[in-house]
């Protein structure tokens, strides 16, 4: 995962992390049926067996230094995983921490007969259904966790926020949206972002500021940036009336919508009124009625207008 990136694989390879971690997800499934096979057989076919005490004593003692160094090894490979935020060593880790209950629940298995003597049942079949049960649930997790990356997941809130505010520190920006990050492993992320300049500045400073924003975000996060500069013409009353008109009707049908990119494009008859809707996903109304609901209220006090409008996913969460 480490490896760097070549003409065939131009992004790297770290996403073999989550496949590696798939890899142990799915042993752990494995793992886990099986002992819920054969811990079943315990209980149908039980069969009480002399109980050996120096025996159990020495098994008992065997049992807690696999613990102890299974704990050991699931805080390493926790602590390793989280420091090069490796995600097969994180899988790893809780794979280790499977086996320390799993061998916890024999161990107390072993104090029970110690205590008590043979039993009428199978003690051994129902602790180890018990803990099959644990390892199939864990191994689910864990197999959501590994393929849920390769699927594409919303990036963290905070670190988007603590981006875009760095970005929106810088004098030229106006506002930013359209913000898109794809991740190609724990720690490569590429990510695009349109920001909002005055279309009446100087082009060249502008640009100059943009690429010192895309480098200062690569050096403080190792985020490689892009950014499409969108104009704004600030100076616009008219588009800036109606902008606020429209956000106002916007906001009224439903406050988690928003819009970008307004402009208004003159023309000899009716002019056209061009903006995104940022809409959030499964939202209770269609684009279709969002638009209608819009030109409805829009349209009682205006006739020379008509609207283009695009409508817009959230493709970030911000914190």
């Amino acid at each position: 995962a480490g490896m760097p990136a070549d003409e065939e694989h131009p992004y790297g390879h770290q996403r073999l992390e989550y496949i590696a971690g798939l890899i142990v997800a799915l042993i752990i499934m494995f793992v886990g049926i099986s002992l819920f096979s054969t811990s079943f057989d315990k209980i149908i076919n039980y069969e009480p067996v002399e109980i050996n005490k120096v025996f159990l004593i020495i098994s008992s003692c065997i049992l807690v230094v696999s613990i102890m160094i299974k704990l050991w090894q699931s805080m390493f490979n926790k602590k390793m995983g989280k420091l090069i935020s490796s995600v097969a060593l994180e899988a790893t880790a809780q794979d280790s921490r499977n086996d320390c209950i799993s061998t916890g629940v024999v161990l107390l298995g072993n104090i029970v007969l110690l205590i008590f003597g043979n039993l009428n049942f199978s003690l051994d079949g129902i602790l180890g259904i018990l803990v099959s049960i644990f390892i199939v649930v864990a191994g689910i997790n864990l197999i959501k966790d590994t393929i849920d990356p390769l699927i594409g997941v919303s990036t963290d809130s905070s670190l988007i926020s603590d981006i875009i505010k760095d970005i929106k520190s810088n004098e030229v920006v106006l506002g930013v949206h359209d913000v898109m990050c794809h991740m190609y492993g724990p720690t490569k992320m590429f990510m695009t972002i349109h920001c909002e300049v005055d279309s009446k500045g100087d082009i060249i400073v502008i640009h100059d500021h943009i690429d010192n924003i895309e480098n200062e975000i690569n050096k403080k996060y190792g985020v490689l940036l892009t950014i499409h500069m969108d104009p704004l013409d600030i100076h616009d009353e008219e588009a800036n009336k109606l902008k606020v008109e429209i956000k106002n009707i916007v906001e009224n049908i439903g406050e988690d919508l928003d819009i970008h990119d307004f402009r208004v494009v003159r023309k000899l008859s009716k002019s056209t009124i061009l903006f995104d809707i940022v809409v959030p996903y499964n939202y209770k109304l269609t684009n279709d009625e969002i638009t209608k609901r819009i030109e409805e209220e829009f349209f009682k006090n205006h006739e020379d207008y008509v609207f283009l409008i695009h409508f817009d996913n959230i493709y970030v969460t911000r914190g």
